[in-house]
């Protein structure tokens, strides 16, 4: 047989296997790129390339080795979710058999869920600045964030490695949880104690550039605290001036117009403010809190009374504050600016009445009238439990035409208070003219 008839036989036999050969070498899936690049586990993934046939069929893909369940699926399109438990590889398509580029398909990043290790300090009030330490927190905040409960810090710095955030307002003393979200990822949750509340008094304030005015800070039972740290979120608006002398009042000090809020701590406890600066010479607008007493406890302030003067060292008014003591209540004695007066002595507490709070009787009386009744438990449990003088007598309503009756307590020589023998704590009652209760919050506020 000729060369030539031998050589057209063996091409006709062999041709259908070099065909699917050259075929299947030609249709080899390829992974061009992915979008996006990057991304912690369920990201959704687009896969672009060709070959991957126009249904999946028995083709898989996945990410470094483990596979992924595509939600769709094209010649020249996957797309799919970052598995649970993948890792930073490569990312490859099989079809038919056949695994893209050989295997040495683009790169995909898989983050790593947050982590955290610890957190110092593990005990505070609100404002306290805490550290976390853990892992893949991402160099910069971003949309990231750390919350207490729910409640969102405020950021201080940010790294791989460290947060460091402020314990947010609006947390209940108690155990709270801190948690870092990164990449939409949550991390572990590590318990924070949040402690009783200490009150800084003003607790909000306005002041123009320059000008100075006192500051306190109490407990829950308005025992005056010295020797607090003062910080701010912006020291370059306000700054705290220590006392110059034993005695002296600690100062806050107006220095640039903006608004910053700043803690007062001591020990393991704190007490938050915020101060507003305007330009100096600047006249307060109609409304602007020029300062605000806070209330020692969730009860509130319920009502203030004018008092009357006797001498420089009487108080400008009373506010019956419920919810200090725990919640028993106590009288206390505020000048004019919202200072608490009697060089930091704590209020006079109100015990617990055992009878009805809109009827009591309270001796001795000058007037023949024995039962007084009242709107305030306040002021009805003050004179049975203490027993200082009252004075009690009658004024007509003369548009109803009844006999009302009304109140004025006074100190006896034998009550042993924060003030002065004779001061009279409560006449006729009536709202101060410049101190108004702020509900929902009932504290006292001071608006021009």
């Amino acid at each position: 047989m000729p060369m030539r008839a031998i050589l057209l036989c063996a091409f006709v036999l062999f041709f259908p296997f070099l065909s699917a050969i050259c075929q299947t070498q030609s249709t080899a899936p390829t992974v061009s790129y992915t979008n996006p690049s990057s991304g912690p586990v369920g990201t959704s993934v687009t896969i672009t390339g060709s070959y991957f046939g126009a249904t999946q069929g028995s083709s898989t893909v996945s990410f470094n080795g483990t596979l992924a369940t595509p939600t769709s699926w094209s010649d020249t399109q996957i797309v799919a979710p970052v598995p649970s438990g993948a890792t930073t590889g490569k990312v490859s398509a099989t079809v038919n058999g056949i695994v893209s580029n050989g295997g040495y398909g683009p790169t995909f990043t898989v983050f790593p869920p947050p982590a955290i290790t610890s957190i110092s300090p593990a005990r505070g009030g609100i404002g306290t600045t805490v550290t976390l330490a853990g892992s893949s927190f991402g160099s910069t905040p971003g949309s990231s964030a750390v919350t207490f409960n729910g409640i969102t810090a405020r950021i201080v710095a940010w790294s791989d490695t460290t947060i460091i955030a402020r314990v947010p307002a609006g947390i209940s003393p108690g155990i709270a949880t801190a948690i870092a979200t990164v990449n939409q990822l949550t991390s572990n949750g590590v318990q924070f104690t949040v402690t009783q509340p200490l009150f800084v008094t003003p607790n909000q304030a306005t002041l123009t550039v320059g000008q100075t005015r006192s500051m306190q800070l109490i407990d829950e039972n308005g025992v005056l605290i010295t020797n607090a740290t003062w910080s701010f979120d912006d020291p370059s608006i306000a700054e705290i001036v220590p006392p110059a002398n034993p005695g002296d009042p600690t100062l806050l000090q107006a220095d640039a117009v903006g608004t910053t809020n700043f803690v007062a701590t001591y020990g393991d406890r704190t007490g938050i403010a915020k101060i507003t600066v305007l330009p100096a010479g600047t006249a307060f607008p109609v409304g602007t809190v020029q300062w605000s007493v806070p209330p020692l406890g969730s009860f509130g302030i319920s009502k203030t009374v004018q008092s009357l003067r006797i001498d420089e060292n009487t108080p400008d008014l009373y506010a019956e504050d419920d919810g200090a003591y725990g919640g028993n209540g106590s009288i206390r004695a505020l000048t004019a600016d919202g200072q608490q007066n009697g060089s930091g002595r704590a209020p006079i507490k109100i015990s617990s009445p055992s009878w009805s709070p809109r009827t009591t009787r309270a001796e001795p009386f000058t007037s023949p009238i024995r039962t007084l009744p009242t709107n305030s438990k306040a002021l009805a449990t003050l004179a049975a439990s203490t027993k200082p003088e009252m004075k009690a007598g009658s004024i007509r309503n003369r548009t109803a035409g009844r006999i009302t009756p009304s109140l004025q307590m006074e100190l006896s020589s034998s009550w042993k208070t924060p003030f002065k023998t004779r001061t009279r704590l409560w006449s006729q009652p009536s709202t101060h003219s410049l101190a108004k209760l702020n509900s929902p919050s009932r504290s006292l506020v001071h608006r021009r």
